[in-house]
């Protein structure tokens, strides 16, 4: 897929995972994706494709579009997405020359609230 179908994939399966969308929910058209992020529909149609091949979403008579009802599919992207960013995560601290065992404090300390992430 091309970066610009990426970036779309990517912002359309964020918009489900944080809520955007509800199981079963009608999601934007083609075209209302393609206004909406300004690009070509071509490539949200391209996206679409993609996500119904995965069982995310799919297409009902009058061209409507409905993100599944099937919550396993849903945690299963979810899943995927998740370790998608842990990998990216991982791949940034790499040039850090952190071991594992030192990005793995600074995750558990993070998460239990002793942010030691400090912008």
């Amino acid at each position: 897929m091309y970066d610009s179908c990426k970036s779309i994939k990517e912002n359309i399966v964020l918009e489900i995972l944080s809520g955007g969308y509800k199981p079963g929910d009608k999601i934007d058209s083609i075209c209302v994706c393609a206004s909406k992020w300004g690009i070509n529909p071509n490539t949200v149609h391209k996206v679409y494709k993609y996500l119904q091949t995965r069982g995310v979403i799919s297409t009902m008579s009058g061209n409507k579009t409905y993100l599944t009802d099937n919550i396993e599919i849903i945690q299963q992207l979810k899943s995927e997405i998740t370790c998608f960013y842990i990998n990216n995560l991982y791949k940034n601290l790499s040039g850090l020359k952190l071991t594992e065992e030192e990005v793995s404090e600074i995750v558990e300390k993070y998460i239990s609230g002793m942010n030691t992430c400090k912008e």
